[in-house]
Formats: structure tokens, C-alpha cells, sequence
């Protein structure tokens, strides 16, 4: 069992790094790159939730077992659930720095950042006279808008979209 946990943790830390590694050397064209990132997310959704979930699946068979040590990792699954939802913990009893290794939010934050900077350039190479700064003003509106996230929006959404941004959509 704790061989168990020690591996199912020590996979989602591995699990965040790569990911983290690959957002950051993205290759190809603009496009390939902005496909690629979509998929990360998804991928960070799903991949992300189910490995910490056998993180924690493997932590409550040690629970459940009386197991409070384990000389297998230095990881709990409380600084497994810090680090997923993106805080980071100092624990002073092995001074071991929780958080030197990629978090949910800081995961999310990169994303974010690489597809805005991807569509500015595509915008760009389209040439597009859309600002970075309007293209923001729409991506929020938009977002307020595709509340089911998406990813796209029913007409009268659209026309509300535009109405945000004083456009007469008619």
C-alpha cells in the first residue's frame, strides 16, 4: 500500500512537470500550436483530476489501514492537494519547499498565456486589425457568455456578446 501511494504520487508530480515542459516548448505553426494547447487543457482536465484521484484512492487504503508513515516518498496527499489546487505549503519539519514543482493554477495561468499570445499572432499573420487589448475585451465577453464552457455560443448568446461590446448585430 505504500509502495502504492508513493508511485501514485510520485506519477502526478512527474505528470504536472511534463505537461509544464510541454506548454512551454510548443513547435510548430501557429495554428498547430494553438490546437495543441487546446488539447493540453483538455488533457490537464481530465489526466490531472484522474491521477490525483489514485493519489488519493491510494492514500485512503493507508488511511483506512492505520498507515501514517511511509518511507517510500517524502509526499502526502495533503501537499498533493495543495499543489492541484494551486497553493504551496512550507512544511518546517523537513524544511521540504511544497511547490517547486508546477501547480493546477500555475499550469492554468501558462495556458491561458500562450493561447492569448498564439491568437495575437495568428491575428497578426492573418492580418487582422485587432488589437491584443480588443481581442481580450472580446475573449472576456465571450467568456462571460459561454457559461457551459463551450468553447461556442447559440446566436442569441452571439447577439448579446456583440450588444457587450456596442456592436449592432444586425
Amino acid at each position: 500500500m505504500r509502495v502504492g501511494f508513493a508511485e501514485a504520487a510520485a506519477g502526478f508530480k512527474a505528470w504536472m512537470e511534463k505537461l509544464n515542459k510541454e506548454i512551454a516548448h510548443l513547435e510548430g505553426s501557429l495554428e498547430d500550436q494553438f490546437k495543441t494547447l487546446k488539447e493540453k487543457r483538455a488533457e490537464k482536465s481530465a489526466a490531472g483530476t484522474e491521477k490525483f484521484e489514485a493519489a488519493k484512492a491510494a492514500h485512503e487504503k493507508l488511511a483506512e489501514a492505520g498507515i501514517t508513515d511511509n518511507k517510500h516518498t517524502a509526499l502526502t496527499l495533503p501537499q498533493l492537494k495543495l499543489e492541484w489546487e494551486g497553493k504551496r505549503l512550507m512544511n518546517t519539519s523537513t524544511t521540504y519547499l511544497i511547490g517547486l514543482f508546477l501547480t493546477n493554477a500555475a499550469l492554468e495561468t501558462s495556458l491561458s498565456a500562450k493561447e492569448k499570445l498564439v491568437e495575437s499572432e495568428i491575428l497578426v499573420k492573418q492580418g487582422s486589425k485587432v488589437t491584443p487589448e480588443q481581442l481580450e475585451e472580446f475573449m472576456e465577453s465571450f467568456k462571460l457568455f459561454d457559461k457551459e464552457n463551450k468553447g461556442a455560443l447559440t446566436p442569441l448568446q452571439f447577439s448579446g456578446v456583440l450588444q457587450s461590446l456596442g456592436v449592432d448585430g444586425t
